[in-house]
């Protein structure tokens, strides 16, 4: 079953933290592995706690593949924060010593969503609105 979700949030990375708006049953999965969401039967399955493992030959592949292989030394900063961009676009293997890690997203019954980061502090928010089920 897929479900058709309208999301509207602000973009991840802000400071703000608004915990209060996070599901306090949480379902987790994998990026690749399936999930069962902790809810009532009522609450769509999209309820519950999402998370992904981020890694930067991953995310390297994608702007390559999206024609954006350029500006790589200026969005792999999330792995290398004290880097600057022109400082990781000499190096020759720009994804070396990045570590994998995981970013979460959740979404509550009352149309709340949101974005964890690997520490899970709240990096974004907004609301998503269910548009059909399919």
């Amino acid at each position: 079953m897929f479900v058709l979700v309208t999301v509207l949030a602000a973009g991840c990375g802000s400071d703000k933290s608004t915990a209060a708006e996070e599901p306090s049953s949480q379902s987790t999965a994998a990026a690749t592995g399936s999930t069962t969401p902790d809810t009532t039967t009522d609450a769509p399955t999209l309820v519950g706690r999402w998370e992904r493992v981020n890694e930067c030959p991953q995310l390297l592949k994608a702007l390559e593949q999206a024609g954006l292989g350029a500006i790589a030394p200026s969005v792999v900063g999330d792995y290398f924060p004290e880097a600057r961009p022109k400082e990781l676009a000499r190096k020759d293997n720009l994804c070396e010593g990045a570590e994998p890690f995981v970013h979460y997203h959740f979404f509550n019954e009352a149309g709340a969503f949101g974005s964890l980061d690997e520490n899970e502090e709240q990096v974004d928010e907004g609301s998503y609105e269910l548009l059909g089920r399919f």
